[in-house]
């Protein structure tokens, strides 16, 4: 299992902009710009797909092979 941090480094003083820090397990991962606009917008197909990919495999950090297939065969529910 992975702890995901996701925090909010600087906001723009409109609110409207902020620079986000992703963390893994505690390390520092992804840094990146991002708007309400952004946030707020649909999601498609594509980036669903993307989205569960990454968290199964944050999920799969530290468990065996036979565990990961076990997890994939049961299923598995995120919750953000």
């Amino acid at each position: 299992m992975a702890t995901i941090g996701i925090t909010a480094l600087s906001q723009c003083a409109g609110g409207g902009h902020a620079t986000i820090r992703v963390t893994v397990n505690g390390v520092e991962r992804a840094l990146f710009d991002t708007s309400v606009d952004e946030v707020l917008a649909s999601i498609d197909e594509q980036e669903v797909a993307l989205a569960a990919r990454l968290l199964i495999r944050a999920h799969a950090i530290g468990k065996t092979k036979a565990q990961v297939a076990t997890n994939l065969a049961v299923g598995l529910t995120i919750v953000a």
